[in-house]
């Protein structure tokens, strides 16, 4: 793992060397014996160099002199510059520490004594530990392994976690941890040792002491000439050795106390004693005994000196004064040991071994005061050393990052005990300390300056030059309008400041106005405003305001702090919160003034950061930066609103009104600093900003606006909310709302596309604001802040500044007493100020009704309960997106360091009461377990304003609208045309129960939504969205376009906004005595006052005249006339009137809700009501009749009727006459042809439909056929999973099971890498190649390359032209083949399959195949051979025999689509590889695609897509005989006579002469070479080959079936036919005789030349895979033109002598691993064994027989056999048998997949059949019928005897090849991953001996290997033996990722001739409770294994397509991918 510091640590484990034990022992005894007495004495610890000992005696002054002198002789060498001399005093001084014991001895003693309160285990980074959340106290709180399981955490709620900046464990400290949770060890009831002797480590505590002082001479010598070093160079230096050299006594001091007990306690004190460190330096004058010094003393108080002396230089820095102006200084003298360490330490940036070393006595109570006492009063010169490192050049954010963590790591083991932060905080005022830090390192450096404008009024704009210059922008047609504009903007405001028409000032930005591309000149008057953050080179410079009036705000510059950049702030960040989580120190900080103030004026320097200006024209922003926006973000985040909630929580959880009241105090005297900047004495009215301007940073406000919502119910905040809302200045509550108003805005500008140049510097902090962790503390404290202010200032300028905010007085126009007579929406792009175009208008309308309804209608945060705020948040997030519980749990925001438990507290509750969780076990999915809304939760709790305002964009508030659209639809219950359009479903309030629980202080919150203003925008807004509705109307009737251009402004949703803010104020007006005051509002006439003619313009008028508009929106339109529709209207709204008025959510259109409004209207406001009455009059109840009554369908017409029949009666007539003229054209017909009744009839009349095939390319439907060849798309890969298969004799064991197996026989692991197939795969490759040579392939086709269709089609020249098409668009890269997508599915492809035509002619040969199994041979040997001929033919004269074979012309030249461009290809010529390999290639495509199909069959798992698997068998067999090649056909034609031959008629001999040479292979005996004479073999051996001949031999009975069926032949004849050639005297007498066979005439004529036993022996059929062979012969048989049924009878022909050549195949392979006497007892035998006739064929006993009597007549063989010892072999019958049932199945399932026999209806695979039923499947009823004779078997073998010779020289170890295969993929995992965990975490690597960074796990072997550069193979530089070509168990390897749980594929690609390694992350298998992976195991949650994750795994192992789905990475790339898995995470 990455080291926790720039540099290594010191920890050189030198004391693991073993000691010296000699005559010393009994020295140190001497030793020990006088330090004993010196400590009874109560002698100073640092002996010779003491003063005051006069009172001890002479004697034992002496005695001590004498002790530090022999000391000194031990320290001297470690101060030597020789590493080797250092080392050896390193070990003396090893064997004086432990006083001359042995280390074993010495330890046990101090475990013997060993007792801690705490527990003192100390980790580094990255290092294992534990959290138990149920006994915790702390978030925290962390444990060790051993105190974890000596706790009792059963059922807890428990993570484990890697520690990201070390930790130390905290088991026995109370102020962290529950007493249950402690382990036996630790605590106060813990058990205890007895105590130790007072003089057990006397000695020791001596020589750690000199040790102690050597280490802190090492540090002064080092700093001599560097103490102020602006920059530490030591940071950068790879060995902390390098820096002063006391790295390695660091180490054994580390290692000294690591021991613990009495020698830990020792060490401790003599770090905090204060006498012994001062009486070092106190030298009396006269005391001789200094004389008596040691040399190392005397140096040591020579330094010291120097050294007190530039400490307290150092110490009184420049920067105290202004940040640490009280700072206790007197404090600061070093008066320990431990003084002196932490300044070193400090210096040199916290070394993690130094940490170690000082942290593990926290235990001791005294040490641990005094360490953190000195270590915080060091904090202000930590913040120095910091802020330098990081504006040090040279220094990266890495090792910032964890210098920032080691400090933590000290600092958090002290802030988490509240009674220690509570008394540093007494002493050394700990919070000011704290805040002065992050104080210096905020803003000691540069600040931002923001140019602040003060307040003031609107400028009246004149005709003037400037306005004439403006004119000129503007085309001549346009200036006219300008004028007339310009002069109504004037008079408007001459007419009073209450009018809130803003027209465009010159000043302003013209928008994106199409017509104008003029610049803006520069003569602009300017106009004052309060955040005009533009630059100011586009300030006017004839207008600008003088210098007094512009004031400066500085902030924090983001940009340019290298200490934001770099988060050095992050580690006092930390600390802060950590401190400020303990209410009393929260309470003490609030009553310190000063503390207070530094605390505020870092925020105020927050306050207004990053102010944005929108860029209104022009290019977009360049050079964004989109670290900096996202960093001020987190900056307030982090730093401001953490603490600002640990501080309102500590206040409120105390109860402490004082601590309130002057946490306010503070707080507004920084908001009035800033209100002061804006001068608002001189501002005019209305207040307004600038519209150009933002800024998301507000910490002040919301800081006050925190505490006044949190603690309002505090005596002292209510005072203070009561003088600030009655009275102070109101002008003050109007500009703290003006900032958190403007970004409300600002959001609405950004979702209209108004700020779109402005890029990601809008984007990102507009999506922040409202993000779900950081809406509490930004969203919410501003939207609260508008709502106190809105409360208490007058409605109408509050809604005056929300218009002006939004820029709508661009739009209305509103009526006033002394202004204009012209009012309402006058909205025109030419005039628009702001709004330049219209499509903004309404998103910025209904962004500011919005946040009207927000800010009335919705809860603050005082008025809900943490668990209803909870259930809000969470039923909005899960309305946004469905989110696994991980996520949902952190986006859930927590406020402060105690919002974890806040949250905890409700979460799981709140969950499980509106969240329904899927459960990804379900099904083979990936996805993570994900929790969404149920439906009841979005029904009752799901309010769509929290959705909008907490969406970070449109678009998930809009998904989530959609998912409760269904949920209505669905509830509605209606036909679609009834429901097409849902609206919104906002929800009424309940307004007696919302105003009971609001505060007084916000109660006049409400008048907003009753304000005439309001309710006259309401009426404008409905107005002229019925305008625009009449005039859509009109142009969907065809009306003529009107002269005046029409704007369509308003969109539904602002229509709906406003619908629901009238029904909620008309609520919220019955709730008050006021209400029928307030309700005659809505009769105010608005009508235009310049036009008196112009009819009564009220809000009423304005609701009734839109109901027509919304209650017919969801009718057909045109199907129904227009009066019609406004009948069913009025029915419509008479019935709204009378249903039930529903406060809650409704599931409707806008009938419902709009009705809704009608019903409250129609129940409160009787004037309404007469309205409704007199327009709408009462209507019949019985529905009227609005169609015409048709005719029912059982009564049809009876004009109908007749016409009908008549047509029906001339059909009939019709087709008697077509029937009787085809009668005559038959008969004349079959006159022509000859033919009777009788043949017609037997002709097949069926209707044989040729199968069509669609081209998505060209769209056409074809057949299949030799002009237009079509084909399937398919994706050819390399997958050799496969090969991971395993020995079926092997047991399955799991990862563990086997791994236990390997830690305790290292050698295990070679021999199970030999059970897999992967491993005789190369055996056997390596001994087919020495036999066959370039045929080797022949033997066993690679099967490593697998073939995968999506099922569609496409023709060979459209593919073709689409890929050329596809590929001449981009570049290609040399190498790489082309990959097309399916044009339907988007199914990667990169060949085409052609599919099988057929010629329609068929023969039928079934009487044939019945003569028996003899001449039913024959026909087929005939067949095959005659079909292999005409191929041959064809091979080698294509043009000649074109016409015979279109077939095979077909096959050659289209299978070119599916070869080329291959990656089998690769390396070779395409036409080479067509003529050459073209064939195997087939073969193993179709052999692979069997394989494939039984082996997802046997693991259980379906395909990805199992209809298309057995898609492309018939196709490949097809191919596969068409494309061999000359070479090819003859050995298949040797191998069909080699099987197929016949067996012999008669037996007889003949003499042989001694001159006559034995003819070789063409006898029997060929095999055995060119000996002429029989082998000189013993009389024993001869009595075995040559018994004498009897009448009837029993040993040659022939038990078999054959013995029936065979030709007639005696036994003694038989007997002789196993040993053709081998001379031998029938007298007695050595007479050459030869045996000789005769065939029948009919075989030899089929034989070659005559000659019957001349066989191809380049390769015989015994060394030829039987599968290999079944498949071959398949393809060629259904090459020839024979019916189903002859095909069918002659494969099982073939197949039963394939059977019996499988089973001699797997004989010899037997008796080649058996030794020679077994061999002959195997050629003795005779007959079937007692007990075993049942199970196993019959002639299994016979095979055996004669392969082992030919072995014993072989020579070689023989003498070979007699080298062996007896060896245990396997089952003979399960090592024959178990192949051959594997060859029958995969025959069945090859017969299956081609078409020739169906398997039985139910089975998915050949695979789920028995043994006795997949024989009878594949060969028939009859069985294995008619057996070859003993003499075919013989000849199989001799034939293969000489290679078989060969191999067994060369390469015997191929024989010890499994007969059988299982399927296997992976070893079977643990249920549980810690299981895994706790085994391999903390291994070493077996190669490089160390503990790996990223440990891998072997699935297959289950050794752990490292993915680092130290385990590289010896073959490759960089390759590593992760890869498959280096890691022994196969091509296609999974692994497991020990430290994510995550499983990687590494897969063997072939890229050209070099074949790449390339590895995918899959994913993981272990899942936690909630159903999600836990990459990088970051929560720690027990994982548990997901069994449907696994068979996924294994499909997706198996398809070999996890690359198609998931990035893929080189293996050197692979640990960076998982080490950010987590993030790419979805």
């Amino acid at each position: 793992m990455p080291p926790a510091e720039p540099a290594p640590d010191f920890n050189v484990r030198l004391l693991d060397k073993p000691q010296r034990r000699t005559e010393e022992g009994t020295e140190y005894d001497q030793w020990k014996a006088v330090a004993d007495e010196l400590k009874e004495a109560g002698y100073p610890t640092n002996l010779g160099a003491s003063v005051g000992v006069d009172s001890f005696s002479d004697q034992l002054r002496k005695k001590a002199r004498q002790l530090d002198q022999q000391i000194e002789k031990l320290i001297t060498p470690l101060l030597s510059h020789n590493p080797a001399h250092v080392d050896e005093a390193i070990m003396t001084l090893r064997t004086a520490i432990c006083q001359g014991m042995t280390k074993e001895k010495f330890e046990k003693l101090m475990s013997d004594h060993n007792f801690s309160l705490k527990c003192n285990v100390i980790w580094e980074s990255d290092a294992i530990a534990y959290r138990c959340n149920t006994c915790s106290k702390t978030p925290c709180m962390s444990l060790c392994l051993n105190c974890f399981k000596g706790g009792n955490h059963e059922g807890h709620d428990v993570t484990r976690f890697f520690s990201r900046e070390g930790g130390a464990c905290d088991c026995g400290n109370e102020d962290v941890l529950k007493e249950p949770g402690f382990c036996t060890k630790h605590g106060k009831h813990a058990e205890r040792p007895p105590p130790p002797p007072a003089t057990i480590v006397s000695l020791s505590e001596l020589i750690l002491f000199r040790v102690l002082m050597v280490v802190l001479d090492h540090f002064r010598k080092q700093k001599h000439h560097q103490l102020f070093d602006v920059v530490p160079r030591y940071m950068l230096l790879p060995n902390v050795d390098q820096v002063c050299g006391a790295g390695k006594l660091i180490a054994l001091l580390q290692e000294c106390v690591d021991y613990g007990g009495p020698i830990r306690d020792a060490f401790a004190r003599i770090l905090i004693d204060r006498e012994i460190y001062s009486s070092i330096w106190a030298v009396p004058s006269e005391d001789i005994l200094d004389n008596y010094s040691t040399k190392s003393f005397r140096e040591f108080r020579e330094k010291h000196k120097w050294f007190e002396q530039n400490s307290r230089e150092a110490m009184g820095h420049e920067m105290l004064p202004e940040y640490f102006s009280d700072f206790p200084k007197e404090k600061m003298k070093n008066t320990c040991f431990l003084h002196e360490l932490l300044f070193w330490m400090r210096v040199h940036i916290f070394p993690q071994s130094l940490i170690n070393l000082t942290l593990v006595f926290l235990g001791d109570t005294e040490y641990r005061d005094e360490f953190a006492r000195r270590f915080f009063l060091l904090y202000p010169w930590t913040s120095e050393s910091m802020k330098d490192a990081c504006s040090y050049e040279g220094m990266d954010y890495r090792s910032i990052s964890m210098a920032s963590s080691r400090i933590i790591h000290i600092s958090v083991q002290m802030l988490s005990s509240s009674a220690l932060c509570s008394r540093l905080t007494d002493e050394i005022n700990l919070p000011r300390l704290m805040f002065g830090s992050v104080s210096f390192l905020l803003l000691s450096g540069e600040l931002k300056s923001v140019p602040i404008r003060p307040l003031g009024p609107r400028r009246r704009p004149s005709p003037s030059v400037e306005s004439d210059l403006r004119r000129d922008m503007y085309p001549p047609d346009l200036r006219a309008a300008m004028d007339a504009v310009m002069r109504a903007a004037v008079n408007e405001l001459e007419a009073g400041e209450d009018a809130m028409e803003i027209v465009m000032e010159a000043d302003e930005q013209v928008e994106d106005v199409p017509l104008l591309e003029a610049e803006e000149p520069e003569a602009i008057p300017w106009r004052q405003q309060a955040l005009p953050f533009a630059s100011p080179d586009e300030e006017p410079r004839n207008n600008r305001p003088e210098a007094s009036q512009v004031e400066e705000w500085y902030t924090v510059d983001v940009e340019k702090s290298k200490v934001l950049s770099n988060h050095g702030y992050w580690f006092a960040m930390g600390d802060t919160q950590n401190l400020l989580s303990h209410p009393e120190v929260v309470s003490k900080m609030c009553r310190d003034e000063k503390t207070m103030k530094t605390y505020f004026s870092v925020i105020e320097k927050m306050h207004c950061m990053d102010a944005i200006s929108r860029i209104a024209r022009g290019d977009h922003l360049p050079n964004e930066r989109n670290d900096d926006y996202q960093r001020t973000l987190v900056l307030e985040y982090e730093m401001s609103a953490s603490s600002m909630f640990n501080l309102v929580f500590g206040i409120v959880a105390n109860g402490d009104d004082e601590a309130a009241a002057a946490f306010y105090d503070c707080c507004w005297e920084s908001c009035k600093r800033w209100f002061q900047k804006m001068d608002l004495e001189h501002a005019g009215k209305p207040l307004q900003l600038g519209k150009s301007s933002v800024t998301f940073h507000l910490p002040l406000t919301r800081h006050l606006s925190t505490l006044l919502a949190y603690a309002h119910t505090l005596t002292s905040v209510r005072d203070r909310l009561n003088y600030l809302t009655k009275h102070e200045n109101k002008e003050l509550l109007h500009v703290m709302m003006l900032h958190p108003l403007r970004i409300q805005a600002a959001r609405s500008e950004w979702a209209a596309g108004m700020w779109v140049r402005n890029g990601q510097q809008m984007r990102i902090p507009a999506c922040l604001y409202t993000q779900t962790h950081m809406l509490f503390s930004y969203y919410m404290p501003d939207l609260d802040l508008l709502r106190l202010c809105a409360a208490n200032l007058e409605a109408v300028e509050v809604i005056h500044s929300l218009f002006d905010s939004f820029s709508l007085g661009d739009v209305f126009k509103f009526k006033v007493e002394s202004g204009p007579p012209f009012s309402g929406v006058l909205f025109s792009p030419i005039r628009a100020r702001s709004l330049a175009r219209i499509e903004w208008v309404d998103t910025l309308v209904f962004g500011c009704l919005r946040l009207i309804a927000d800010v009335v209608l919705l809860p603050g945060v005082c008025e809900q309960t943490n668990e209803e705020s909870m259930r809000d948040d969470i039923v909005c997030k899960l309305a946004i997106q469905e989110m696994p519980h991980s996520r949902l749990r952190q986006q859930m925001a927590e406020k402060g360091s105690h919002g974890a438990e806040l949250v905890d507290e409700f979460f799981e509750k709140i969950l499980a009461e509106v969240a329904v969780f899927s459960d990804p076990e379900k099904d083979e999915s990936l996805d993570q377990g994900v929790y969404s809304l149920s439906n009841e939760a979005q029904i009752h709790h799901l309010c769509p304003l929290l959705v909008m305002g907490r969406s970070t964009s449109q678009r998930h508030a809009a998904s989530a609208m959609q998912r409760l659209e269904i949920i209505e639809r669905r509830m509605a219950g209606r036909p679609e045309h009834q429901f097409k359009n849902v609206w919104t479903p906002y929800r009424l309030p309940n307004m007696e129960k919302a105003m009971e629980r609001r505060s007084e202080f916000v109660m006049g919150v409400y008048q907003l939504i009753i304000n005439e203003r309001l309710l006259e925008t309401y009426c404008y807004i409905l107005g002229k969205y019925k305008e625009d509705s009449d005039e859509l109307e009109r142009r969907l009737s065809g009306a003529a376009p009107s002269a005046v251009p029409h704007e369509f402004i308003f969109k539904e949703q602002t229509v709906q906004l406003v619908i629901y803010l009238l029904s909620a104020a008309l609520l919220y007006m019955k709730t008050q005595p006021e209400g029928d005051v307030w309700r005659k509002r809505i009769h105010e006439d608005l009508k235009d006052l310049s036009d008196p003619e112009s009819p009564e313009r009220t809000l009423a008028i304005s609701v009734l005249s839109i109901g027509s508009v919304l209650m017919s929106m969801n009718m057909k339109r045109g199907e129904i006339s227009k009066k019609e529709e406004e009948k069913r209207v009025r029915e419509m709204m008479r019935e709204a009137v009378k249903g039930e008025i529903k406060d809650r959510i409704i599931a409707g259109t806008p009938s419902e809700y709009y009705g809704r409004l009608l019903a409250i209207l129609y129940r409160d406001d009787n004037r309404f009501r007469e309205m409704l009455d007199e327009r709408y009059p009462e209507v019949v109840e019985a529905k009227m009749e609005v169609e015409e009554q048709v005719p029912k369908d059982d009564t049809p017409n009876l004009l109908i009727a007749k016409k009908r029949a008549a047509a029906e009666a001339l059909r009939r007539r019709i087709m008697e006459d077509k029937k009787k003229q085809g009668e005559e054209m038959m008969k004349k017909l079959m006159e022509a042809e000859q033919m009777t009744q009788e043949d017609l009839d037997s002709l097949d009349v069926s209707d044989k439909t040729v199968e069509q095939y669609e081209c998505p390319i060209c769209g056409d439907e074809t057949p299949a056929s030799f002009d237009q060849p079509i084909g399937l798309l398919v994706y050819v890969q390399f997958n050799g999973s496969y090969l991971n298969s395993i020995d079926a004799s092997v047991e399955d064991k799991s990862l563990i099971e086997l791994d236990e197996e390997l830690q305790k026989d290292g050698e295990a692991a070679k021999l199970r890498y030999q059970k897999h197939a992967r491993f005789w795969r190369d055996i056997n490759s390596e001994v087919e190649h020495m036999v066959a040579g370039d045929h080797s392939d022949l033997i066993s086709t690679p099967s490593m390359v697998e073939l995968k269709t999506c099922g569609h089609h496409a023709h060979i020249s459209c593919l073709s032209q689409y890929r050329e098409t596809i590929f001449n668009q981009r570049d290609q890269r040399e190498g790489r083949y082309e990959v097309v997508y399916c044009p339907k599915c988007r199914f990667p492809t990169n060949g085409l399959l052609p599919l099988k035509v057929g010629t329609g002619v068929e023969v039928n040969m079934g009487e044939s195949l019945k003569n028996g199994d003899s001449e039913g041979r024959l026909v087929v040997f005939d067949t095959l051979i005659k079909q292999l001929n005409q191929m041959k033919k064809t091979t080698l004269n294509v043009d000649e025999y074109e016409a015979e074979s279109p077939s095979t012309l077909y096959s050659h030249s289209s299978i070119r689509h599916l070869v080329e461009n291959n990656i089998s290809t690769r390396g070779w010529d395409t036409e080479e590889f067509l003529k050459k390999r073209t064939h195997v290639f087939l073969q193993g495509l179709l052999m692979q695609n069997i394989d494939r199909s039984i082996f997802f069959d046997e693991i259980g798992v379906s395909p990805v897509r199992p209809k298309c698997i057995d898609l492309v068998t018939e196709h490949l067999n097809f191919h596969s005989a068409l494309s061999l090649n000359n070479e090819e056909l003859d050995l298949t034609m040797a191998h069909v006579r080699e099987l197929l031959m016949e067996d012999p008629k008669e037996l007889y001999e003949e003499p042989l002469m001694e001159t006559d040479p034995m003819e070789g292979p063409s006898g029997l005996g060929g095999g055995g070479g060119d000996e002429k004479t029989a082998p000189g073999l013993s009389d024993e051996e001869m009595a075995i080959l040559y018994p004498p001949k009897k009448a009837e031999d029993p040993d040659l009975s022939l038990d078999m079936q054959c013995a029936l069926t065979s030709p007639s032949l005696s036994n003694d004849d038989r007997w002789k036919m196993f040993h053709l050639g081998i001379p031998h005297d029938e007298q007695g007498v050595n007479k050459l005789t030869r045996l000789r066979v005769r065939f029948s005439e009919d075989w030899k004529k089929r034989c070659k030349e005559g000659r019957v036993l001349d066989y191809d022996y380049r390769l015989p059929s015994l060394f030829c895979r039987p599968l290999s062979l079944a498949t071959r012969m398949t393809s060629v048989m259904m090459s020839t033109e024979l019916t189903k049924e002859s095909m069918l009878e002659s494969l099982r022909l073939v197949v039963r002598r394939l059977i019996v050549l499988a089973a001699v195949r797997w004989t010899v392979q037997i008796c080649s691993r058996a030794d020679y006497g077994r061999l002959r007892e195997w050629a003795e035998e005779g007959g079937e064994r007692e007990g075993r006739g049942m199970d196993r064929p019959r002639y299994l006993m016979g095979i055996r027989r004669v392969v082992a009597r030919v072995f014993c007549s072989h020579p070689i063989i023989a003498s070979m056999a007699k080298s062996l010892e007896r060896s245990e072999l396997p089952d003979f019958d399960e090592s024959v048998m178990k192949p051959v049932h594997d060859l029958l199945t995969r025959i069945a399932q090859l017969w299956n997949e081609v078409r020739v026999m169906a398997l039985p209806e139910g089975v998915k695979s050949a695979r789920g059949m028995t043994r006795e039923e997949v024989e009878r499947h594949v060969l028939g009823a009859t069985g294995i019928g008619v057996l070859p004779t003993y003499f075919v078997i013989a000849q199989w073998t001799l034939n293969a005897i000489k290679p078989l010779e060969y191999i067994l020289q060369k390469k015997r170890m191929v024989m010890e090849e499994p007969c059988s295969y299982r399927p296997f993929l992976t070893l079977r995992l643990p249920e549980f991953y810690d299981d895994i965990f706790a085994r391999y975490f903390g291994r070493t690597c077996r190669r490089c001996c160390k503990v790996p960074q990223n440990p891998m796990i072997c699935l297959i072997c289950s050794e752990m290997i490292c993915l680092d550069s130290c385990c590289s193979g010896p073959m490759q530089s960089g390759e590593t033996y992760l890869e498959p070509e280096t890691h022994p168990c196969g091509v296609h390897l999974p692994f497991l990722a020990l430290n994510s749980a995550l499983i990687v594929l590494v897969k063997l690609k072939v890229d050209g001739l070099h074949p790449t390694c390339r590895a995918s992350i899959w994913g993981s298998v272990y899942l936690d409770a909630h159903g999600e992976e836990d990459r990088n195991l970051r929560r720690g949650k027990p994982l548990k294994l997901a069994q449907k994750r696994v068979e996924r795994l294994y499909r997706d192992f198996l398809e070999g397509d996890v690359e198609s789905r998931s990035r893929v990475y080189s293996i050197h790339h692979l640990s960076i991918a998982l080490r950010d898995s987590h993030y790419n995470f979805q």
